[in-house]
This record gives C-alpha cells, structure tokens and sequence, in this order.
C-alpha cells in the first residue's frame, strides 16, 4: 500500500511538474509572439507618426508655395522683372562703328527691341565692354557712357569686372569689322580666336564655365 501509495504520490508529483513544464513551454511561443506583436505595433507607430509628420511638412510647404504663387501672379511684372537677378553680359567687340556688327547686335541688349510687332526685353543686362579698337567716329564709348557700362582695357577686366575671378554669367563675343592683317588668302585676320582664347582662360583660372556665343567663324585658320 505504501508502496503504491508512493507510487502514486510520485506519480501524482511527478504529474504535477511535468504539468507546469508543459504550461511553460506552451506559453513560451505565445509571450514571444506577444512581444514580437508589440515591436511591431510600435514601429508601425513609429512609421505612421513619422509619415503624418512628412505629410505636415509637405502640406505647410504646399502652402507655402501657393502663397508664393500667388504673390508672384499679383505682382507687375516690371516690378518682378526688377526682383529677379537677370543674367549678366560681358561683351568684347574689335570695333564699334555705326551699323558694324557690334552696332546691330548690341543695340538688342541694351534695350528692349521689337519682335514680331511686340516690344521684347532682352533679359539679360550688359555689364562690362572690351573694345579692340577705336576708328575715328567709334561709338564704343559713347554706349559705355550713356548706359554707364564699363569699358575695360582687357578681355581678362572685362570678365572680372575688375576683379580676380569671373565675375558674369555669359560672354558676348563680336570679332567682325576693324583694321586687321590680311594673309596671303586674302583673309582678314579678324581676331575672334585670341577673344575665346583669352576668355577660356579666365575661365580656368575662376574654376568656371560660362556661355559663349562667337559672332561668325571662330578662326581664319585651323591652327
């Protein structure tokens, strides 16, 4: 009796561990899930949070914008012209006669002109002259000085407006009429490839690039 009874009591206690051994395991995958579950509801928070903030930001910037927008529509446009920085010229011409080439070019840039019927700003500002040569009844100076342009002495000042580095956003290059040399092909030896030339090296010198446009063919020869 004793026996079984110990037996049984053993049994009883051996059930009753083993029990709780079970219960652990069991509940063991179910508190990992639990707190797996709970990570994952507190970066999809996290994440929902974040999201409304961007959400916020880019609405205040859409207002933002429209606001902008439509300060920009009521403003005349003369007025918003005169806000915006326009790009800045600087024009090297051999010689600036009436009607040359630099005549009938320029004359665009320094003010409005007529296309198609309906008068055009040129949208850009001239802001620096480098005149090669100066004929009798040259007109170089006389634009310098009524549309207060300086007029410098090299193609070098006239990119650095009198500085160090380059100093506008485009060079106007004008190479056509004036009293140069002509070779034995009958070639006027215009000097359009010593105006690039030393452009470009300011250019490299200042670490940057800007816009050239060259009147005509850049050179009389391929060298």
């Amino acid at each position: 009796m004793l026996g079984r009874s110990s037996g049984t009591g053993g049994l009883a206690s051996g059930l009753a561990t083993g029990g709780r051994t079970a219960a652990g395991a069991a509940t063991a995958p179910v508190a990992a899930r639990a707190a797996f579950a709970l990570r994952l509801l507190r970066r999809r928070r996290a994440t929902v949070a974040g999201a409304a903030g961007a959400l916020a930001a880019a609405v205040a910037t859409a207002g933002t914008l429209a606001a902008t927008a439509a300060t920009l529509a009521a403003t005349p446009w003369p007025l918003l012209a005169n806000q915006i920085r326009r790009p800045q010229v600087a024009v090297l011409f051999t010689e600036f006669t009436y009607r040359s080439h630099a005549h009938v070019i320029l004359e665009n840039f320094l003010e409005p002109y007529l296309f198609n019927g309906k008068k055009t700003d040129p949208g850009c500002d001239v802001v620096a002259l480098y005149g090669d040569q100066f004929p009798e009844k040259e007109m170089g100076r006389e634009i310098s000085a009524r549309y207060r342009i300086p007029l410098y002495d090299t193609i070098a000042q006239a990119l650095c407006r009198g500085g160090q580095k380059l100093a506008v956003d485009a060079v106007l290059s004008i190479a056509e009429q004036g009293r140069y040399p002509i070779n034995e092909l009958g070639q006027q030896e215009y000097p359009r490839k010593r105006f690039f030339d030393e452009s470009v090296a300011v250019m490299r010198q200042s670490g940057r690039v800007v816009p050239l446009f060259n009147d005509k063919h850049l050179s009389y020869r391929w060298d």
